[in-house]
């Protein structure tokens, strides 16, 4: 009513009536003739239309990369201990409005207007943050625009600290993260041991628990003025007054790194580092399960009563607060700190208690079963929500675990552990319980979870026993170029997938999710084929023919012409295409062309085409992804499947063999480096199936693969090529 009347006065006020709201969409009013415009009838504006539209419509690759992501979180195992599966209302927050505004400043002091409900977001944030840590507002405040955990750390340095003051913190190679500070002898590899002076305190080796006794030694001859108490894997907890003795003494900072634990202080199911610590910083998305970000926790108030009899106050509010902005940082992240409200939320109700009291019993379970499975863990055993397991004493290291577990859609990660001498090839993997947890698992769930992880250090023992080398590149060939051994893998990755799969998806409902999303490329036959362009998206129509590129002889037309192929008749549908691929056709050489210099090697454009993909080879320059026969040490195999093809372990395996014979046929020539271009495919786990010995990168955006051969399968004579050279086996790549 009050809308209506407000209607009526403007309209009066104009002398012109105001058309009616039409089916609820927007109108423009102003007193020239068309006082209402719908949106519709604006239609030399057309932009509004697209920026409304929904992501499977504006952007289908990357809609496409976020299905493929979906469907790796169902069907694997998250064991990484700083990961976890943010909720539904979270993400919700995090793709809002909010996102749009900009609001340099704090609450009530913003160097923008319109930042009335920014305000609001983060005042009701920072309020939340106190509540979750059941903190007195009158003692301590919090800084929620940190973008993440390394920042908010280096945020307190420059508050707090001069150039080049001192500081401690648990060394990275017995459980420390790099924020803290970790050089080595030679090298500072992070920026915060540029800036300042770092000296570590360590692990007692004999124990796996921090050496209190020598920390307080080293800090009275080092004299730090901050000591950090946090750590990345770290198993035990932390004797926080212990360590605020030793600041004491110092003079010294306590800053609490909980970025891994918050989540079980704000259940206080574990204790909390707020009695002791001056400073506390966190990251938002590990155990406390909210947006990517971090907070800053900091004393105020009355800090003591001096010798005069007066109050001496904590400085750190206004230190903290202008290192953060205007110091390191401009805008906050408004949506990241609307989306950290609604976790903070989350984590005052009885189900988070519950959640993170079983996030302990299942790392408790998961460690014993470890154990009893013959594993040694550092520290032996666990206190809080993870595991880090030394796998020294079984012959092998964390790298290579780390690529089987990856093979079998485990997520875990390498770790180092005391006595390791290098980060790069570290002795331990870290696994934690918080992401499985939130999907519902329980500690026998984390008994069967121990079992595949023993299941897959036993195959990477057995993929080290056949390796070549001893570089981790050789570990990887073996493990892709032996069939038994991916055999092995593709049944344990099936056991894991089957058994993920009965567990609910965090974020959304695996019923929604879509089984292929379309995008696929586009050709024109012409003298050079370009690879440059980003695949243009097709939308779904019957197929009337296919085109298959044919190579003809130079020497009477050097073009590549596209021949019509007959059409493929579709017997099958989609969804029963999934459950039983259909068979490839064998392997179709086209017209043979011999290129000037090509030699004895021929220049054979051969293509494979099945009945829903294609496989064909082609020379094309590096620089400028056009065909050129010219680059004969350089070959692209080009991979192109259509939508209908459903990737799974018997469909790849055949395009496997169609692969290998296409190769073959290159066999000897002077290859350094193969170049795989992946159409609109699906990708990982299958694709590295399709690779030969040498290191590979894959570039998802561009959907390229490149690997060189690492050593030749074998050798040749370079001087049977036309112009070749002095006749010497070719180097590895």
């Amino acid at each position: 009513m009050a809308m209506a009347m407000a209607l009526r006065r403007l309209s009066s006020s104009i002398d012109k009536p105001i058309r009616p709201l039409i089916r609820s969409t927007s109108c423009y009013m102003s007193s020239l003739p068309s006082e209402a415009v719908d949106e519709k009838e604006r239609s030399r504006v057309t932009w509004p239309k697209q920026l409304n539209a929904p992501l499977e419509e504006v952007d289908p690759e990357i809609a496409d990369i976020i299905e493929h992501e979906k469907a790796r979180q169902w069907k694997g195992l998250e064991l990484i201990p700083s990961e976890n599966f943010t909720s539904v209302s979270v993400m919700q927050a995090v793709g809002s409005v909010m996102t749009n505004k900009y609001s340099e400043g704090y609450p009530g002091a913003r160097y923008y207007g319109g930042n009335e409900y920014i305000d609001m977001a983060e005042t009701l944030c920072q309020k939340r943050a106190l509540e979750a840590f059941r903190l007195d507002p009158e003692k301590w405040g919090v800084n929620v625009q940190p973008l993440s955990g390394s920042p908010a750390n280096f945020h307190v340095y420059t508050a707090l600290l001069k150039p080049h003051e001192r500081i401690m913190a648990l060394d990275l190679p017995h459980g420390g993260h790099l924020s803290h500070g970790y050089q080595t002898d030679t090298k500072k590899i992070s920026a915060v041991s540029i800036f300042f002076e770092t000296m570590p305190y360590r692990l007692d080796e004999s124990t796996g628990y921090i050496d209190y006794d020598q920390m307080e030694k080293s800090a009275t001859l080092f004299r730090p003025k901050l000591i950090v108490a946090g750590a990345s894997a770290y198993a035990r907890l932390y004797d926080y007054a212990r360590i605020r003795k030793v600041c004491n003494k110092q003079k010294a900072v306590m800053l609490a790194d909980m970025a891994h634990i918050s989540g079980l202080v704000a259940a206080n199911v574990i204790p909390s580092p707020f009695d002791y610590a001056d400073v506390v910083t966190t990251t938002t998305h590990k155990s406390l399960r909210g947006p990517r970000g971090a907070m800053i926790f900091f004393r105020k108030g009355v800090k003591e009563i001096n010798k005069q009899g007066k109050e001496v106050l904590y400085d750190f509010e206004d230190k903290i607060n202008q290192a953060v902005f205007p110091g390191l940082q401009g805008g906050p992240h408004n949506h990241t700190i609307t989306g950290l409200a609604v976790a903070l939320k989350q984590a005052t109700t009885s189900e988070y208690k519950a959640y993170q009291e079983q996030v302990l019993s299942n790392s408790a379970k998961f460690a014993q079963t470890l154990m009893e499975k013959g594993y040694e863990l550092v520290s032996g055993g666990t206190d809080n929500h993870l595991v880090l397991v030394n796998l020294k004493p079984k012959g092998i290291d964390g790298s290579r675990v780390e690529k089987v577990l990856e093979a079998v859609h485990i997520a875990s990660n390498k770790n180092t552990v005391p006595g390791d001498v290098s980060a790069m090839v570290p002795g331990g993997i870290r696994m934690g319980t918080p992401a499985l947890t939130s999907r519902g698992f329980v500690e026998e769930d984390f008994a069967k979870v121990a079992e595949y992880f023993d299941k897959a250090v036993t195959l990477a023992l057995k993929v080290k026993s056949e390796a070549q080398g001893t570089k981790l590149k050789d570990f990887v060939s073996a493990m892709e170029s032996s069939s038994t051994i991916q055999s092995e893998i593709a049944k344990l990755r099936h056991e894991v997938e089957e058994f993920a799969k009965q567990f609910p998806t965090i974020g959304f409902e695996k019923e929604t999710m879509k089984p292929k999303m379309v995008a696929s490329f586009s050709y024109t036959a012409c003298t050079k084929l370009s690879l440059l362009h980003p695949p243009m998206v097709a939308q779904i129509r019957p197929r009337t023919t296919q085109k298959t590129f044919v190579v003809t002889n130079p020497e009477q037309d050097s073009t590549l012409e596209a021949q019509e192929t007959e059409p493929i008749k579709e017997e099958q549908s989609t969804e029963k295409m999934k459950k039983q691929p259909t068979p490839l056709r064998p392997v179709e050489k086209q017209l043979n062309v011999k290129s000037k210099g090509m030699g004895q090697f021929g220049g054979q454009w051969l293509s494979s085409v099945t009945r829903h993909v294609r496989i064909y080879a082609a020379y094309i320059d590096p620089e400028t992804c056009e065909f050129d026969q010219s680059q004969m040490d350089k070959l692209t195999l080009i991979l192109d499947p259509t939508e209908e093809f459903v990737w799974d372990d018997e469909s790849c395996n055949k395009v496997y063999s169609y692969f290998q014979e296409l190769v073959d046929h290159y066999e000897g020539a002077p290859l350094t480096e193969y170049t795989l271009r992946l159409i609109g495919s699906d990708v990982e786990h299958y694709i590295r199936k399709m690779l030969f010995d040498g290191e590979i990168q894959y570039n998802m955006d561009a959907r390229v693969l490149n690997f060189s051969m690492g050593k030749p399968r074998v050798q040749f004579n370079t001087s049977n090529i036309e112009g070749g050279g002095d006749g010497q086996p070719q180097e590895d790549a």
